[in-house]
């Protein structure tokens, strides 16, 4: 590969934005327990990708857990029910001739900025540096994010080229997502080939952290601040 050639003649340029769409306190989802007893059904809202712990008073062990709808909301040996697509499922746990439910109300959340031509101010400002020895004018916006299935962090992001008559060659992009308390949800570095920015235009990019990159699943439509850090390379 000659990416390591083509990275030395780059300098790194580290970009910091603050999106202001409402001001508003964020508030993040807690994954607590729900501790479930016998003769009642509980109801918890969740997020897609967010988890919680089901547990019965009293017991703590020989519970054997089902899930009426595993595609909506999956449930562990040790009652750890993860969010999987918007719907409703029901949560049993049976220990010895006693069953426990918890009825999952399983919702869609996301964060848009909108229209990413709009709001000429939310570019991020990038100095110009050098590529292949010319110079560039790179900027970032990240406008919407969701969570999948897995309780994985998607991004999509918009990348413009704002130098005139020369194709940026894109092949690195690091990202990083916090809330506005500063709380870093996902991290993480991913990489191109063959993939250019043309002068003056935009080049939207789909990146999606993985589990391990996903550092936190919070309700998104519940945060109307949110951070991001990029580099580009």
């Amino acid at each position: 590969m000659k990416r390591n050639s083509v990275i030395s003649k780059k300098r790194t340029v580290f970009i910091t934005a603050v999106l202001m769409m409402i001001i508003c306190a964020v508030m993040t989802v807690s994954a607590a327990s729900v501790t479930l007893k016998a003769n009642g059904t509980k109801t918890k809202k969740l997020p897609v990708g967010q988890k919680v712990t089901l547990k019965i008073s009293g017991k703590s062990s020989g519970i054997k857990w089902k899930s009426s709808k595993k595609t909506v909301a999956s449930v562990s040996a040790k009652g750890v029910v993860t969010a999987k697509k918007a719907g409703t499922a029901t949560i049993t746990g049976k220990v010895g001739g006693t069953s426990y439910k918890c009825k999952i109300k399983v919702y869609n959340h996301s964060w848009k900025y909108g229209n990413i031509g709009a709001y000429a101010s939310a570019w991020n400002d990038a100095p110009n540096y050098s590529q292949g020895g010319g110079q560039y004018d790179i900027r970032l916006k990240v406008y919407e994010l969701t969570y999948n299935s897995k309780g994985e962090l998607v991004a999509r992001v918009a990348l413009w080229n704002g130098t005139g008559g020369r194709t940026y060659s894109l092949e690195k992009m690091h990202l990083e997502i916090k809330t506005a308390e500063g709380t870093v949800i996902a991290s993480k570095d991913f990489y191109w080939t063959g993939q250019g920015i043309s002068p003056q235009s935009v080049r939207k990019v789909k990146v999606t952290f993985s589990k391990k990159a996903t550092k936190k699943v919070i309700d998104l439509n519940k945060n109307n601040y949110m951070y991001w850090f990029g580099s580009v390379n």
